[in-house]
């Protein structure tokens, strides 16, 4: 049986033939955004990374700006980054600061389905 309560953070790096990717679990806050922001510095360089969040039950602001920090420096590198398997709460909190359409997050709503606006059907 699972304990009650918030799930271990943790984070496993995965080298692959076409993308380095980097699977994170449990809550990503402030407590363990320093954590996550010195694993992504020194992960080798690759000219894709793919942050795995499937397994976070919670990000928050210090979680956004470490996945930020890692998109800017791939960036700034030419290479690129992709957020996939964000689930529904994490998601959304991507999608109402608008990050969706800066960070590459195939399984977000992009800012055209906003509410108020038209969303093709």
């Amino acid at each position: 049986m699972a304990p009650d309560g918030p799930r271990r953070f943790g984070i496993d790096v995965i080298v692959g033939s076409d993308a380095l990717r980097v699977r994170v679990s449990g809550e990503v806050d402030m407590s363990v955004a320093g954590e996550l922001g010195r694993v992504l510095d020194v992960l080798p360089p690759n000219d894709h990374v793919v942050v795995d969040f499937a397994d976070v039950t919670f990000c928050d602001a210090s979680g956004i700006r470490a996945v930020i920090e890692l998109r800017n420096h791939q960036a700034a590198a030419g290479h690129t980054l992709s957020l996939v398997n964000t689930v529904a709460g994490v998601r959304r909190v991507f999608e109402l600061t608008g990050l969706v359409d800066f960070l590459d997050m195939p399984d977000a709503a992009p800012a055209s389905t906003k509410r108020g606006q038209p969303r093709a059907v």
